[in-house]
């Protein structure tokens, strides 16, 4: 199971300069793209991508539409 991700697109109205506020990367990483809290380790902006790093993920999780979701957003 994947836990490590790289986000170098982002959803419409959200903009990368605000970005260099980790508390808008974890917003975007739990509104855009609907990840529970409790699986988000570590949210970082690092100039061109988030680099996401989740925790704590079940064989649930795989099937979980926001995992899917993030899958698609990463490729």
């Amino acid at each position: 199971m994947e836990t490590y991700f790289s986000i170098s697109t982002f959803e419409d109205g959200w903009r990368s300069e605000e970005f260099i506020y980790d508390e808008v990367v974890l917003d975007y990483c739990k509104e855009a793209l609907d990840i529970p809290e409790e699986k988000i380790e570590q949210a970082n902006y690092n100039g061109d991508s988030i680099e996401l790093i989740l925790h704590d993920l079940e064989k649930e999780d795989v099937g979980d539409d926001w995992y899917v979701n993030l899958h698609k957003v990463c490729n």
